[in-house]
């Protein structure tokens, strides 16, 4: 049906500059391949917690109302074509200045999706991906980006640490791993990623034989997250539960901060006055999470 209604919504566009009408199919198809529901069973919350994930990413609330704007001029049309009864974007509005809500979550919810990462697919290599792949996520709140560039040479399992590639206005850096993370990341290395035969130097591949892309991350974050029974969940949710959870334990901010690479440091000073046994130290504060 998502697919119909699609070509519908783009034979309705035709009024419009073909790069506005591309923009228009594109925030359409990104929602209904986000949202888990049949178009007939789409409803606001589902519409409000995608807009939420989109501010929780770092997008502006002035992009958000534009793809709130998008998503109710595709579904009036279903509306009004007889495919859906009723307009999920109705009476959702969106302040440009306004901050969305941001959706954080708690330690019971990420022991969950861990949890549920590791059965989350029938083949033991991808279930074992998948695992290490939000251990990484939560233990050193990596972005979409930064995960999906790790190399194999990244790793140094004999020390416990991983080079962290530059992403955005960052720093490239070197974490230390906590052993739960590590315990995980090695057993994919050794049973799952061979199964793969992916010859990419990527550590993280598909079941293609190739480097995962960032929008997979999100797709198998997704898959992880309703099996988990946790909504709205998406990879940054783990970047910001992380950084949370270590303010909470007391955790300098200075050492969050370069844990996490933000850009906010103003002078090299900054990152090198953490001592790197005090982010090992910080690290392994997560050791008490579910497993």
């Amino acid at each position: 049906m998502s697919r119909r209604a699609l070509a519908l919504h783009k034979a309705s566009l035709v009024n419009l500059a073909p790069e506005t009408a591309r923009g228009h199919v594109r925030d359409v198809k990104r929602f209904l391949e986000w949202c888990p529901r049949r178009l007939d069973r789409v409803r606001r919350r589902n519409v409000e917690a995608y807009l939420v994930a989109m501010g929780d990413s770092g997008v502006s609330a002035r992009t958000q109302r534009s793809t709130l704007q998008r998503l109710r001029r595709f579904f009036r049309l279903m509306v009004a074509e007889g495919r859906l009864r009723t307009d999920p974007t109705e009476g959702i509005t969106i302040q440009v200045g306004q901050r969305a809500p941001r959706r954080l979550l708690s330690r019971a919810e990420v022991g969950r999706l861990l949890e549920a990462a590791s059965r989350s697919s029938k083949r033991e290599p991808v279930a074992l991906r998948n695992r290490a792949l939000l251990e990484l996520l939560y233990g050193l709140g990596l972005r979409r980006k930064e995960l999906v560039e790790i190399r194999l040479g990244d790793l140094d399992l004999k020390h416990g640490v991983l080079l962290v590639r530059r992403a955005k206005r960052g720093e490239s850096r070197v974490l230390p791993l906590h052993k739960a993370t590590l315990d995980h990341v090695r057993a994919y290395l050794e049973k799952g990623r061979p199964a793969l035969r992916c010859e990419s130097d990527r550590l993280f591949v598909s079941v293609h034989s190739s480097g995962l892309h960032t929008c997979t991350v999100g797709q198998i974050v997704r898959k992880v997250a309703r099996l988990a029974g946790v909504e709205g969940c998406h990879p940054h949710a783990f970047r910001r539960a992380l950084a949370t959870h270590l303010i909470e334990e007391g955790v300098n901010l200075r050492a969050v901060q370069l844990l996490l690479g933000h850009a906010d440091l103003k002078a090299t000073q900054l990152y090198l006055s953490v001592d790197r046994r005090a982010l090992r130290k910080v690290v392994g504060l997560l050791e008490t999470r579910p497993r």
